[in-house]
């Protein structure tokens, strides 16, 4: 778990939350991309829209409770200049909440879970961003032990 959320059907909620503001990037996006770029982006954007309306209903049977969608969501200058990028962090920055699902929910959630996981990586990729080494899962690099000591050349 990486976000704190109690259960599945809080993680459920926070995805559908997430889900929900990659819809309004994407459409905020779609004006601003090259037009290469804009066949992908309505992919994604449709993509997006079924994994909120998922996760919502899923959050729903689990007793979760997920807020109202808001109308709007700020966009940093950032997001504006250079909208591919933004939307590579965008789903980069999805993948813990996938992450908080396939750790508390059961099957058949997790298994939805794991294959959002698995679109949200790629299409982090396919922004040139970088989903991390494990994709959902945070690394908090001060908790990892120690490696090995190498000795000098020639100590042996």
């Amino acid at each position: 778990m990486t976000s704190g959320v109690p259960d599945a059907g809080a993680a459920l909620a926070r995805m559908a939350r997430l889900e929900e503001q990659a819809v309004y990037g994407y459409q905020a996006a779609l004006t601003r991309l090259p037009p290469g770029a804009v066949g992908p982006a309505s992919e994604f954007l449709a993509l997006h829209r079924e994994q909120a309306a998922g996760a919502r209903a899923r959050s729903l049977a689990d007793c979760g409770r997920p807020a109202t969608p808001d109308p709007g969501y700020n966009l940093d200058a950032a997001f504006l200049a250079a909208p591919a990028d933004a939307l590579g962090r965008l789903e980069a920055d999805i993948l813990p909440a996938y992450g908080d699902v396939v750790s508390l929910a059961d099957s058949p959630d997790r298994a939805w879970a794991l294959a959002g996981l698995e679109a949200a990586a790629r299409r982090t990729v396919d922004w040139g961003a970088d989903p991390g080494p494990v994709p959902g899962l945070v690394l908090d690099e001060s908790m990892l032990p120690a490696g090995p000591v190498e000795s000098p050349p020639g100590d042996k």
